[in-house]
């Protein structure tokens, strides 16, 4: 029953995508007014725009083909051109991509700022054998950071939208590498789960208790397909 729940719908929001898609096809030469005051993002390397720069890391895109259809070429954007973080930028009516934390600065820091790190999990160790990374709470922390320059703006802050894609790399680069990690070991899938749900939970209330706002939580599954399960829900 459990599983048919989940089928459906997963079959419903690959219908959402679709329509994502042809929308965003239809409006992008279309200026469309900006629906936030700012957008702050949470990652992997779906999402991340270079914050992995300066880490010692394998986990790097700034160098091709990466960013062949970027403009000014390697950004540190694991793909060709644009990132999902990018495409939810122009659908909210930005004019412009967030800045990766390391570089983001000044009054720019007011309509939000890109934490994601490629390899970064839930998580600490996750994606440890890669090198440098900055997992989920580190990612919580540079945003404190970040919300500690403009603690007197708290309400601009609760009408902004933060995204958390997070939870791929403590499947692929962990529990299912034995020759490095021994999650798999301790834990049955059931129980390692559980524990990353435990531990996400935990560190979406922190990040709820620093500013209430819209809050947009994407799980990536990579079981029998990527499929993209988004929850809209308003922190409080």
């Amino acid at each position: 029953m459990a599983a048919s729940i989940v089928r459906a719908s997963l079959n419903k929001f690959s219908w959402f995508v679709v329509l994502a898609m042809a929308l965003h096809h239809h409006i992008c030469s279309v200026a469309i007014a900006q629906q936030v005051p700012c957008f702050f993002i949470f990652g992997d390397s779906l999402m991340d725009n270079g914050n992995n720069h300066q880490l010692k890391t394998v986990a790097r895109a700034d160098y091709p083909p990466y960013g062949i259809d970027f403009p000014g070429g390697p950004s540190g954007r694991f793909c060709n051109g644009r990132t999902p973080a990018d495409v939810l930028a122009e659908l909210l009516g930005f004019d412009h991509y967030m800045p990766p934390f390391p570089v983001a600065s000044g009054l720019e820091v007011l309509k939000g700022v890109n934490y994601a790190s490629a390899a970064a999990g839930i998580r600490e160790d996750s994606g440890e054998e890669l090198g440098g990374r900055i997992p989920f709470g580190g990612q919580v922390e540079n945003y404190k950071k970040t919300v500690s320059q403009i603690e007197k703006l708290l309400e601009h802050l609760s009408k902004c939208i933060h995204s958390v894609l997070m939870g791929s790399n403590d499947y692929i680069n962990n529990y299912f590498l034995p020759e490095f990690f021994s999650t798999a070991q301790q834990f049955t899938p059931l129980q390692y789960a559980d524990d990353l749900i435990r531990r996400y939970n935990k560190q979406l209330k922190v990040r709820s208790t620093l500013t209430k706002s819209i809050l947009l939580v994407v799980f990536k599954s990579e079981f029998g397909g990527n499929y993209y399960i988004c929850i809209i829900t308003e922190i409080t």
